[in-house]
């Protein structure tokens, strides 16, 4: 099976503790995919997604313009376009963009996860 999305098909959406950020769903529930979800991320200048968990997801975050800091509980990591990162399941993690740039990234998740903020 396989499912082609075009642009006018992406879902858009911002969640609770996602301020500054527009996140267009590609791959997920929508074409059938039940074990992988992949977003496409954009975090205006001061835009943060609140630190938080998944208990069950882990995630890989590809940045493709701009840069980020990903906060963890025990790092601050400053990524730039062509730098990735995988988020394990359950660790703490929160993005902000401090630059003065749109950042564009990759979010890929699995299993899906609900976008909205997880108790830290």
């Amino acid at each position: 099976m396989f499912e082609l999305v075009k642009p006018e098909e992406q879902i858009s959406n911002s969640g609770d503790g996602h301020n500054g950020i527009v996140l267009k769903s590609i791959v997920g529930e929508k074409t059938g995919s039940t074990v992988l979800s992949v977003n496409l991320v954009q975090v205006e200048p001061g835009g943060v997604l609140d630190a938080h968990r998944h208990p069950v997801s882990e995630h890989c975050y590809y940045v493709l313009e701009g840069e980020m800091l990903v906060v963890t509980d025990t790092a601050r990591l400053l990524l730039k376009k062509g730098m990735a990162i995988w988020v394990g399941t359950n660790e703490l993690h929160g993005i902000a963009n401090e630059s003065n740039e749109t950042t564009t990234y990759l979010a890929i998740t699995t299993p899906p996860t609900v976008h909205k903020t997880m108790p830290k």
